[in-house]
């Protein structure tokens, strides 16, 4: 099998998995409602003053927004493939899927694939949610300084506790 109809293959499952479960999806839905709805409350609460440097004409909720959908990319890279591997190992299949002539990184690639597809649904989600009934606008712009900034945040978080380096992500 070539690369491409394998991914498709992972895809393919991992997407008749996804839909036997229809509570899940109703779930998913309710969280990102609720979390929408709690967050755009928060920021009417706390407002920062106009004259905070860097974050002139933008506010607190769109700033939240973006974090949000950094947050779950960032989840889904640290825990999607560790997850999928435990998954095959409690099914019995992780075994079956190594002893095929599959490469290793296609096998990474396809385990972690349907779960950065799925954060993308979820992360459009929250946007036009934010878009369409709270009038949010997000500059492509401001998504490169809010990934340095959220960095530079993790850096000196681990120069403060360097015992957390260990999962610098969780310990947050």
């Amino acid at each position: 099998m070539r690369t491409p109809q394998t991914l498709l293959a992972f895809l393919k499952r991992d997407f008749l998995i996804e839909v036997s479960y229809r509570t899940s999806f109703l779930m998913q839905a309710f969280a990102i409602l609720f979390g929408v709805l709690v967050w755009y409350f928060v920021s009417r609460v706390v407002q920062a003053p106009p004259t905070t440097p860097g974050l002139e004409g933008a506010d607190y909720f769109s700033c939240v927004l973006v974090g949000l959908a950094l947050l779950h990319y960032q989840s889904s890279a640290l825990t999607s493939f560790s997850g999928k591997v435990r998954g095959e190992q409690m099914t019995g299949t992780l075994e079956a899927m190594l002893v095929t002539p599959t490469p290793i990184g296609t096998i990474v690639l396809g385990s972690s694939l349907w779960e950065f597809l799925l954060t993308s649904v979820k992360v459009l989600a929250y946007i036009l949610m934010g878009r369409l009934f709270f009038g949010v606008v997000i500059h492509p712009a401001g998504v490169l300084p809010a990934l340095l900034i959220n960095y530079m945040g993790q850096g000196a978080m681990l120069l403060d506790h360097p015992e957390a380096a260990v999962s610098p992500f969780y310990n947050m």
